[in-house]
């Protein structure tokens, strides 16, 4: 049997929640849409604090290297 990934899971879940989402509207449609906006402001945030993200990945990086905390 194949593993489950947490990718996996991920993408039911947010499937799911789309059509529970959709189901309250009485549109399936507009449950999806309003996952796919979420999705997409996620996405805004990250790329707006890419740079942010990065030096908070390498600082954090360096000092496990190092051992400082």
């Amino acid at each position: 049997f194949p593993t489950r990934r947490s990718s996996d899971l991920f993408a039911f879940f947010c499937l799911g929640m789309g059509l529970v989402i959709g189901n309250l509207l009485g549109n399936y449609a507009y449950g999806m849409l309003i996952m796919a906006s979420i999705f997409l402001v996620g996405l805004l945030v990250v790329f707006s604090q890419k740079k942010n993200i990065i030096e908070n990945l390498k600082e954090r990086l360096v000092n496990i290297i190092y051992n400082e905390e």
